[in-house]
């Protein structure tokens, strides 16, 4: 099913590991928590003499290579579209982290989760495109 204003993000998709089996569906109901890692505004750029990031702030580092505020907002509003929660934000860390039911991410992001087994005994969750 292809879905309205989506993208897919190169490097983004995954496969189960060969020797994983599906162990059935994911609960529509399971809360779960993604992170979603946002773009720098910038690329540091590395002192040619001393082949290191200068030393800066913590502030400055946010103000040059953090994330983008615009793009923060942009999946906040994605969450509250889709009725997810946002549990932290990060411009710093350039990341967002959403929670809420297997079933509504799997609507906001296009995806069908599925529980595997590995060949170790665990288990864990993967997703495909719908």
């Amino acid at each position: 099913m292809a879905f309205k204003n989506t993208i897919q993000l190169p490097g983004s998709e995954r496969r189960a590991p060969s020797n994983a089996q599906a162990a059935g569906a994911v609960p529509a109901s399971e809360n779960i928590n993604v992170t979603v890692i946002l773009q720098r505004k910038n690329e540091p750029e590395i002192d040619p003499e001393t082949g290191t990031f200068p030393p800066i702030s913590r502030d400055e580092f946010a103000e040059l290579y953090g994330a983008d505020r615009a793009d923060i907002e942009a999946v906040q509003r994605f969450a509250d579209e889709h009725g997810l929660n946002v549990v932290e934000s990060s411009i710093v860390k350039r990341r967002v982290v959403l929670a809420g039911s297997a079933d509504r991410l799997s609507r906001a992001f296009g995806t069908e989760l599925t529980r595997y087994r590995s060949a170790a005994g665990g288990t864990f969750r993967g997703r495909t495109e719908i």
